[in-house]
Order: C-alpha cells, then sequence, then structure tokens
C-alpha cells in the first residue's frame, strides 16, 4: 500500500450510492417536500429543484434515506441491531428509529447525524412516533413515544431547539457521544407487544395498538388512559388519525378495517372484503378515502362515507407492511412554517407502499385526468351518433357502416346492412332496369349482383374492426330474424378478406363453430318450412270447385221458417215439419 493509495483511501468519497436490493421492507416514512438551493462556483445562477426523500427500514440495523428523483441512497449507522420502525418531524429534519436493540435514536437528517438516544426499554422497541404539529415545535414541546415487547409506553422530552447544541458540546468534550435523553412518563398500556402509536394532528391525543386486540387512547401530556377500543377479534396492527375528522382508522388481523369516532368512542364503520390481515391503513385524498393493505399484497382502496371498496390493486406479490402519504407542510430554514408554496404538480398527492417483496410502489391520484377523459370520450361519442344519424338520413351507408362499427351499435350496424339489403334505389342503378315493375324486383331478389351488395363496404375495413364485426355477426346468427343478414355478410368477409386470412383472427376461430352449428339449424328449418309450402299447394288444389254436370238440375231454395234448424233431408222424406232446402240428385242421395 503506498502512500497515494493512503491519501487517497482517506480523501476520496462515494458521489453517489446506489442499492439494488431493499430485503424486506418493514416501515418506511416520507420526508415532507422542500426545495434544495444549488449555487456553482462558476455561475451566479441558482438552481433550485423540489427535493423527496424516503426513509426506508429494512431487515438491517442501517436506515436509508433515498431520494425519489435520482435513486441516490445515504446510509445511517447508529443501531447495533435491526431497525423496526421510524417516524419523521413534519419540518423534515428530525428523524426517530427504533430497533431490537432496544434503544431510539433521534437524527438530524441534514446533517445526516445520529444526535440523541432514547434508553430505557427491556424488549425490542417495535414503534415510536414524534409531533406532527407544527405549533408543537415553535412552542418548544417537541416530544417522541416510543412502544416495545415489554408493553411499556414511554414518553420522551425532545428539546430540539437546543439538542445540536448540546450534541456538539459534547462532542467536544473529553467522552464523546450521544445526547441521552429520559423518559418524562411510563405506562403499562397493553396486555400483549404494543405493534403501533400514532400522535393526533395536534398532538392533543395518542393512539396504541396491540396484539391484545385493543385500541387504547391516551393524553399526551402524562399519558393518562382516555378510552379503550374494543371491537377486533384478533391483534390490530395499525391505528391512523383521520387529518380533517374525528375519526380512527385501524385494521387488523381479522380481515377488516374499522373506524371509530373520537367523540363517544363507537365504532361507525366495518369495512370487510379483504381475504388476508389487514396489515396496515393510511387515510388518502384529504381523508375521504382509506388506502389498506394486506397480507395477499392487494391494497384496496376505500371510501370513508360509503364504506365500499372503490378499487384493489395488485402490485406487489407479498405481504404489504407500510402505506404512506407525503405530507404538504412547507417549512423555511429556521424551521418556521412558510407561505411559499411548492410547485403544484409537485403538491400532487402521491402514496407509497411497501412491503415483504423489497419493492416501493409510488401511487399518483388520477381521479381528475379519468374523468375529463371520460367527459372527452362522452362528448366524442354524441358527436359520432350524430354524424351517424345524418349519414343514414342521407343515405350514405358507406360511412355510416364505419361509424356504427367505431362506436360498437351492433344494433345500428344490423339496422344499415338491412337498409343496403333493402334499398331498392341502389339495387336498380346496379343492375340497370327501369324503376318499379316486378321485374326489377324478382331480377334483384334471386341475383348474384344481389348477394354481393355489401362487397365494397369490407375491403376499408382494418383486422380489428373485422374481428368487432364477426363477433357481432356470431351474435346476430343466433337470432331467426338477423341470420340472413349475417349470412350475406359473412359471404362478403369470404370473397372480399380471404379464408386465410380470416382464420388467422381469434376471433373467427373462437366464433366459426358456433356460427356453423346456428347455420345448420337454420338451415334445417328453411328446408322443414319449405317442405310444408308442398302441403299447402295439395291442399289449395283438393280444394278447388268442379264444374256441375249438364244433366244435373239446378238446386233451388226454398223458404226457410224460424228458429228452425237447417237439415238436408232424403228423397222418401214423408215429414212435412222439417223444411227441404235443397234436393240433392244422383247416387249419394239414394245414399242418405
Amino acid at each position: 500500500k503506498t502512500s497515494t493509495d493512503e491519501h487517497l483511501s482517506l480523501t476520496a468519497q462515494p458521489d453517489r450510492l446506489l442499492v439494488g436490493n431493499q430485503g424486506e421492507i418493514l416501515d418506511m416514512v416520507c420526508v415532507p417536500a422542500r426545495l434544495s438551493t444549488n449555487k456553482e462556483d462558476s455561475e451566479e445562477e441558482v438552481q433550485e429543484r423540489v427535493v423527496r426523500e424516503l426513509v426506508v427500514v429494512t431487515n438491517s440495523p442501517h436506515v436509508r434515506v433515498m431520494d425519489t428523483d435520482t435513486l441516490q441512497c445515504r446510509y445511517l449507522e447508529a443501531h447495533t441491531d435491526i431497525v423496526l420502525s421510524a417516524d419523521v418531524g413534519p419540518d423534515g429534519e428530525w428523524l426517530v428509529t427504533s430497533s431490537k436493540d432496544r434503544t431510539c435514536i433521534v437524527w438530524h437528517l441534514p446533517s445526516q447525524r445520529a444526535v440523541a438516544v432514547c434508553e430505557g426499554h427491556t424488549d425490542a422497541v417495535g414503534c415510536v412516533c414524534t409531533s406532527q404539529n407544527p405549533a408543537t415545535y415553535l412552542s418548544r414541546g417537541v416530544f417522541l413515544v416510543s412502544g416495545a415487547g415489554d408493553k411499556i409506553l414511554k414518553k420522551w422530552q425532545l428539546p430540539t431547539h437546543s439538542l445540536l447544541k448540546s450534541y456538539r458540546a459534547l462532542q467536544a468534550s473529553s467522552s464523546p457521544g450521544l445526547v441521552r435523553l429520559t423518559s418524562q412518563y411510563s405506562i403499562r398500556a397493553h396486555d400483549k407487544d404494543i405493534n403501533c402509536v400514532v400522535s393526533s394532528p395536534n398532538d392533543a391525543m395518542l393512539a396504541s395498538c396491540s396484539q391484545d386486540r385493543t385500541i387504547r387512547l391516551w393524553n399526551v401530556s402524562d399519558l393518562t388512559p382516555i378510552a379503550t377500543l374494543n371491537g377486533h377479534k384478533r391483534g390490530v396492527w395499525r391505528v391512523q388519525f383521520s387529518p380533517i375528522d374525528k375519526v380512527l382508522a385501524s385494521c387488523s388481523g381479522d380481515r377488516t378495517v374499522r373506524l371509530w369516532s373520537l367523540s363517544d368512542w363507537s365504532c361507525l364503520r366495518t369495512l370487510e372484503g379483504n381475504s388476508a390481515s389487514v396489515l396496515c391503513v393510511s387515510f388518502v385524498n384529504k381523508g375521504s378515502q382509506l388506502m389498506s393493505g394486506s397480507a395477499d399484497g392487494l391494497l384496496r382502496l376505500w371510501t370513508v362515507r360509503t364504506g365500499e371498496c372503490e378499487a384493489t390493486f395488485d402490485r406487489h406479490v407479498d405481504k404489504v407492511w407500510v402505506v404512506r402519504t407525503l405530507d404538504r407542510h412547507n417549512f423555511n430554514q429556521n424551521g418556521d412554517p412558510s407561505s411559499e408554496q411548492l410547485p403544484q404538480e409537485d403538491f400532487s398527492a402521491m402514496l407509497v407502499s411497501a412491503g415483504s417483496d423489497s419493492k416501493v410502489q409510488f401511487w399518483r391520484d388520477v381521479t381528475e385526468e379519468e374523468e375529463l377523459q371520460q367527459t372527452q370520450q362522452r362528448e366524442a361519442v354524441v358527436l359520432l351518433e350524430q354524424q351517424l344519424t345524418n349519414l343514414v338520413r342521407n343515405r350514405n351507408y358507406g360511412q355510416a357502416f364505419v361509424v356504427a362499427l367505431q362506436l360498437g351499435h351492433s344494433f345500428k350496424l344490423l339496422g344499415i346492412i338491412t337498409a343496403i339489403l333493402e334499398d331498392e334505389d341502389e339495387l336498380q342503378q346496379q343492375l340497370d332496369l327501369p324503376a318499379g315493375g316486378d321485374e326489377a324486383v324478382e331480377k334483384g331478389v334471386f341475383s348474384q349482383m344481389w348477394l354481393s351488395r355489401l362487397d365494397p363496404y369490407i375491403p376499408k375495413l382494418s383486422s380489428d374492426q373485422i374481428e368487432k364485426l364477426v363477433g357481432y355477426m356470431a351474435e346476430w346468427n343466433t337470432n331467426a330474424r338477423h341470420c340472413f343478414a349475417s349470412t350475406l355478410l359473412f359471404g362478403s368477409l369470404l370473397r372480399q378478406v380471404g379464408v386465410n386470412k380470416l382464420l388467422e383472427l381469434k376471433t373467427v376461430q373462437q366464433s366459426l363453430p358456433a356460427m356453423l352449428a346456428y347455420s345448420e339449424r337454420h338451415h334445417n328449418r328453411i328446408s322443414r318450412l319449405h317442405q310444408s309450402t308442398y302441403l299447402l299447394e295439395y291442399v289449395r288444389a283438393r280444394m278447388s270447385l268442379q264444374p256441375l254436370a249438364s244433366n244435373d238440375k239446378e238446386i233451388e231454395p226454398v223458404g226457410v221458417k224460424r228458429n228452425v234448424s237447417v237439415t238436408v233431408a232424403s228423397g222418401d222424406s214423408k215429414s212435412d215439419d222439417v223444411p227441404v232446402l235443397f234436393k240433392p240428385k244422383g247416387k249419394k242421395a239414394r245414399r242418405q
């Protein structure tokens, strides 16, 4: 090892660190967006960009801070065992993490340093939270709360206004190290391991959940209990306060999400429909909707007001442990709330999910874009329908055929095909016959020209349109009224497109067996009907009247009395009471 190598080993620093394998992601928090200002020595121009960072907690002792735009990663090293949870303040300056090493560490994100440590738990610290109200930072009442496997809930005072100063003084002393924070309050909160603890948006209330199937609410000032929420049948994994209402959301291993009222501590609504344990939940869209993640890798979007599941997303292939939204807090360099707003595109609702599949999925709300697209589609459909009506009225069947196929109106398309087949004026022009008369109709119906009247409309169609048309033909062919138009259209397709090209289409291969079966049925029906016409001709021939013989006398009518039945008397009848209407002659009369 040369002196040059020693010099490089002391001065060389990595320019960018990219992490490819995340491992199992246990927790994740979004650092509030901030404007980063970069000044170059050769230029006086100031370049600003919006920095979005994610704090990712994996199954390792290191904490990763990733830039979502450049994918640059920073490692924070201080824990000696796997990190389990993390939380960040609304100013994006202070980060708190908890670990299996039974400690909580406070990080200063701008300097990437661990400045304070919280010791006192006797088991792994599974959850931690810090103040979320910006006013708390201005009043110097910042706190953090930790919950561990020892069932103990601890509150720690976090002096953010003097913590850096104390840290620098400690580093300058003879025994450098981290500032040790002391707990203000400790309480046995649950009967089993504490899974989650969160602070309300106004920092007035704490909520904790545990494997003992209960949710408990605490007063932030002295950790006195406020209420206990019972209802879940299995352990509760996460709780989340609504950003706008007095509502608390919880998710559990019983595959349900529950909404609780913070006014009377009652269960407002139970959201059911998950097929596996629900591991995380988060309010989105200004508190009007919920996003939940379950052990089967599915994300579900719920509407709070109706309790209905609006959508299901399956981008994950394993357990989803965390779902987070980006807070819209914006602070200036002094840590005070700033009226300066970030660009609108950077304030769009961003949702991040992660889990055991080592993937970090970014989600964006596209509701407005989809609604705008649907409005434009409806307007286009209205215009096409009006255009179709005008084309049919003007007998412009060529363009009307394509427009109806584009709209997907199978019934209107069938009407256009029927109108083409029944248009006698166009048929007479094609056959060069005089208008009117039986000759034009008879020759038009039975001519080859009439059977190929749909041929000119087929070459203009694309492959997708032909597949759609074949699907309509298969539907029409099931009806006896429309089978003739379907058969003629299929014959035009065979002549114009060809058998080989038609068989290459997937829709034709699927629809052809059904069309053959129904066509055979229609052929048998028409054959039976044709055979029945012979019987009609025979009956008509047998019912025709025969002419009278020359030696037969005319039958003279005789008066009829009222209310007397009409009978035909034989020739030898001697009764005078029954009138004789007709006097039959010949052998038949003698037989009677």
